[in-house]
């Protein structure tokens, strides 16, 4: 969503914005009626059983969290990140997926973020520096198993011969270098890059519109990938690969599953313990 479209917003009682940014930049000034979450110490992600850090919580766990800061199963979520980089974008992204998966499709990105709010003029638009919290609710999660893949599914889907897309910087995907909680260097073989600064103009925060997306898939060599949408969770985040399925000749895709088992964090296994995948020509 723009920046109009979200001071259209302000005041509305089914409407809960929430900035992603910093604690120093939320007080310096925000949207009207914004509410602050930390997405680094709020619980937003988590570590699993075996360590890997950034992963998705338990059920209950992010639900209370959503409850807590003031959002209902009714109330439209928007999310607010710095909007200076494809990076700052990442974050949002991240929260939007994870909104999803809880079965919560109200929920919506402020293209450009703060920094596009708060380049409107004539008038300028409405900023607050007054810290606002809501009324704590219950937050019911309906999860959907189909945006989550396991270890074993993104074993079985590169067996299957599945599209890959790694949207990972170009010298992350190369193995030149790698993220610095990154246990292993690399991707997936066969994996098609897509890195997470094209995905916005300039590499900041606007997202590109959609013929432009699926004109640089296709530039980047996925003849299978047709949606009309490029949907991803988090550009530059823990998780950067997409798992799109084709599975009928329709122009939409039909089976997309989000890959959430860490790949940079040693969750999926590639390059570790000799278990390097291969994929047969």
């Amino acid at each position: 969503m723009d920046a109009v479209w979200v001071k259209d917003q302000i005041g509305k009682e089914d409407v809960v914005m929430l900035d992603l940014r910093t604690p120093a930049s939320y007080k310096k000034g925000h949207v009207p009626g914004a509410v602050y979450t930390n997405y680094s110490k709020d619980g937003w992600r988590v570590k699993n059983s075996e360590g890997i850090a950034g992963m998705l919580p338990p059920v209950d766990q992010i639900s209370n969290l959503i409850g807590s800061l003031g959002i209902g199963n009714q109330d439209h979520v928007v999310l607010i990140p710095y909007g200076t980089s494809s990076s700052k974008m990442g974050t949002a992204t991240r929260i939007y997926w994870t909104f999803k998966v809880l079965g919560h499709d109200k929920v919506s990105i402020l293209n450009g973020g703060m920094a596009a709010y708060k380049k409107a003029k004539k008038p300028a638009f409405p900023i607050e520096t007054v810290p606002n919290s809501l009324q704590p609710k219950t937050f019911q999660a309906n999860f959907k198993k189909e945006w989550v893949l396991s270890r074993d599914q993104v074993r079985q889907a590169f067996d299957n011969g599945d599209v890959f897309l790694d949207s990972r910087t170009d010298d992350q995907f190369m193995g030149l270098n790698k993220h610095p909680k990154a246990k292993v260097l690399g991707t997936i073989p066969g994996s098609i890059n897509v890195p997470q600064d094209w995905l916005t103009l300039g590499g900041k925060g606007t997202f590109r519109d959609i013929p432009a997306l699926k004109q640089i898939i296709k530039r980047q060599g996925s003849r299978s990938i047709e949606c009309d949408y490029l949907l991803q969770h988090r550009p530059l985040g823990e998780y950067r690969l997409v798992c799109l399925e084709r599975t009928s000749g329709k122009s939409e895709c039909e089976n997309v599953r989000w890959i959430v088992t860490g790949l940079d964090r040693g969750g999926f296994s590639y390059g570790t313990k000799n278990q390097n995948l291969t994929r047969s020509a």
